[in-house]
């Protein structure tokens, strides 16, 4: 039973690291792309930190 918990909370860890590996380096386009300056774009990474 302890296992299977495991194994769902290990798939779901790597189903968000995944997520983000491949999102984030695209984040800084996607918002230039909606007309955020690179002041604003700055301010809205480092604000998740």
């Amino acid at each position: 039973m302890g296992s299977a918990v495991a194994i769902r909370l290990a798939l779901f860890y790597a189903a968000v690291f995944l997520f983000v590996g491949v999102a984030l380096p695209f984040w800084p386009v996607w918002l230039t792309a909606k007309g955020l300056s690179a002041t604003e774009i700055g301010l809205t990474i480092t604000a998740g930190a």
